[in-house]
């Protein structure tokens, strides 16, 4: 996994945790393979404690670059909480066809602290990026195990709602 401006990132039960070292801190997962429909979202859980905004790119079969076209920019609390956000992919005019990597901007400010428990984009063969960007990171190290379950066994909020003190 391609990281930029995070440091210490690391898988911790369950979870990607990393601090941000500027403002613009990224990290590009491994090729997929999403066929983009027009009802497709995404749902991210984390928690940041600084910053405004976080963004979610992707490339596709026939555009293999990142873009600002390419993404969806959305707003985030700051506050430490976690939180989720669902994100309406077919807003943009872009999520169509095969996409085929994603880039996941968690904040736009440095030192902030961060954890990504999971990113969704349900499909029957899509589980959740996290579980991807996890096995990932945990193969590279040859540590490779099952990510953790959610931990407080609550039903998802899915409008932004706070879940909890990290």
């Amino acid at each position: 996994m391609a990281a930029n401006m995070l440091a210490g990132l690391r898988v911790e039960n369950g979870s990607l945790v990393a601090v941000s070292t500027g403002g613009d801190p990224y990290m590009v997962g491994p090729r997929v393979r999403i066929q983009a429909s027009g009802e497709d979202l995404a749902f991210i859980r984390m928690r940041v404690t600084r910053g405004s905004w976080a963004q979610l790119f992707w490339t596709r079969s026939d555009s293999r670059y990142f873009s600002e076209e390419k993404s969806i920019r959305f707003p985030i609390k700051a506050d430490g909480l976690f939180h989720i956000y669902t994100l309406c992919l077919s807003n943009s005019s872009e999520w169509k066809d095969t996409v085929t990597q994603l880039r996941f901007d968690p904040t736009d400010a440095a030192d902030s602290e961060l954890e990504i428990d999971n990113i969704r984009i349900p499909e029957e063969i899509w589980p959740g990026l996290l579980l991807v960007f996890s096995a990932w990171l945990l193969r590279r190290r040859n540590l490779l195990r099952r990510a953790s379950a959610p931990r407080d066994g609550t039903p998802p909020r899915w409008h932004n709602t706070p879940t909890g003190a990290a």
